[in-house]
């Protein structure tokens, strides 16, 4: 390619200056400067020639004649430019947008700010080291799966009020009754369809002995990268949204498995009746026994948030204690107050010293995650299904009628049938299943019984159903 003028070299940008000149004007200032001896200068269109103007320190053309009146100046001149201009390449700051040309990647270990990680964003998203799939340790923290009671309200101690979430009540006199709330009743935050509410139905002034909480007990392998109870361990962070008919500072705590050790937190709800956010750090305990790296399979940390306790059950607030606290002294104590609600939704425990986006996980993998822990199978008047093949022992004795199951679950479950079971031949009627007994595995379940009446054929295949009854297995922590 020819140029006029001198030729650009390697890699660089180029710049024109253009000005209009005034009455004898002979220093033209460059904008952004220029390499010495790659500026080309015109003057009303024509070529200068190096020997009718001086440029010679980077900034400036000198012309050697003064230039007349509204005479039309340009300079052009090229800079050098590689990536180390933009990214150094040890050290240094980089200020404005940086713009990858599409097709091209951009490849890097680690992403920090100036802060450590904890600001910026990529798509609205805070990177941390957890900041991927897995990182909210709360199951159903959206309140979504209700296995047990498909919306229904439950009243009794170690009650579920929606799967993972267990109800807690040994006051003397106080109850609580606690169910999921849909949208429709009490809209939940934007992005929630789902929230849970505990209601006091029996009233009970400063308790004297036992508490009442709600709690998640969470399995060691989904926190084991916590360090809890070593040097090493990590800060988390709790965050959540709730609402109170009951303003004022309301309480919780982070527990190990045994109760050895603990953590009282407290958070504030100014407005009643009002969905307000809340979020906890709180430092890694390097006491006490977590099961973070034995038992694993067994609760490690336990995050409960308090309705009412005796004196004992409360502490200090934000401090780590070797006591079983489950609120902090002078909190809001919910059962005093006859009807008073609580609402929360949107839980979330994640590694780290920030809270960042509650994590929404598809509702087919938040039911999977529940189902570790509680399974139910259900029949129904419509197409009678049946729950699994086996074969006929005897003319009125079943065995072997198995089904695997949709997730492994934590342990051999604990299993318990429910309403009215029928056996049948595949080609003979149905007939009530007697004295059902049940074989589980952390993968299967399987039915022996016997029918009322004889009609099987010994060796024959056979099913068993349900029309209302329900298969429930549990292996809850």
């Amino acid at each position: 390619m020819s140029y006029i003028g001198i030729p650009p070299f390697g890699n660089t940008v180029r710049s024109v200056t253009n000005v209009v000149a005034t009455a004898s004007q002979t220093t033209f200032n460059i904008t952004g400067g220029y390499v010495i001896g790659y500026v080309d200068v015109f003057l009303n269109g024509v070529l200068l020639t190096p020997s009718d103007y001086t440029a010679t320190d980077g900034l400036t053309v000198v012309l050697n004649t003064g230039a007349s009146a509204s005479d039309e100046f340009q300079a052009v001149s090229y800079q050098p430019v590689s990536i180390a201009n933009v990214l150094p390449i040890t050290g240094g700051t980089v200020s404005g947008d940086v713009t990858i040309a599409s097709g091209n990647t951009l490849k890097t270990n680690t992403i920090l700010d100036a802060s450590g990680g904890n600001t910026t964003t990529i798509n609205g998203a805070t990177p941390t080291a957890y900041n991927t799939m897995g990182k909210n340790r709360i199951i159903n923290g959206a309140m979504e799966i209700d296995q047990r009671n498909a919306g229904g309200a439950v009243t009794t101690n170690s009650s579920f009020a929606v799967d993972r979430w267990v109800n807690i009540d040994s006051l003397s006199t106080g109850a609580f009754s606690a169910q999921q709330i849909p949208y429709s009743t009490v809209p939940p935050p934007a992005g929630f369809a789902y929230s849970v509410r505990w209601t006091v139905t029996t009233a009970e002034a400063s308790p004297s002995s036992g508490n009442s909480h709600i709690r998640q007990l969470i399995e060691g392998y989904n926190v084991s990268d916590t360090a809890f109870g070593t040097a090493d361990a990590k800060n988390i962070t709790v965050s959540f949204w709730c609402r109170s008919s009951v303003t004022g500072t309301h309480s919780g705590s982070l527990r190990n498995h045994d109760g050895s050790r603990s953590y009282p937190f407290s958070f504030t709800i100014s407005s009643a009746d009002t969905w307000t956010y809340v979020t906890k750090t709180i430092p890694g305990d390097t006491a006490g026994s977590w099961n973070v790296f034995a038992n694993l399979n067994s609760a490690a940390i336990i995050l409960s948030f308090n309705m009412g306790s005796e004196s004992a059950k409360l502490g200090t607030a934000n401090s780590w204690a070797s006591t079983n606290y489950v609120g902090t002294t002078g909190s809001v104590q919910l059962c005093e107050t006859l009807n008073a609600t609580f609402y929360i939704t949107g839980v979330q425990l994640e590694v780290g010293s920030v809270a960042t986006e509650f994590e929404r996980r598809p509702y087919g993998i938040e039911l999977m995650l529940c189902e570790r822990y509680y399974q139910k199978y259900t029949g129904n008047t419509t197409s009678y299904p049946l729950f699994g093949v086996g074969h006929a022992y005897s003319s009125n004795q079943v065995m072997g009628v198995s089904k695997g199951l949709t997730t492994n679950m934590r342990a051999y479950p604990t299993a318990s049938l429910t309403g009215t079971w029928y056996a049948r031949r595949y080609d003979a009627s149905s007939d009530v299943l007697n004295n059902p007994t049940i074989a589980v595995s952390t993968n299967f379940v399987s039915i022996n019984g016997e029918r009322n009446n004889s009609g099987l054929t010994a060796g024959h295949a056979c099913t068993v159903w349900s029309e209302t009854g329900s298969l429930i297995l549990s292996a809850e922590l």
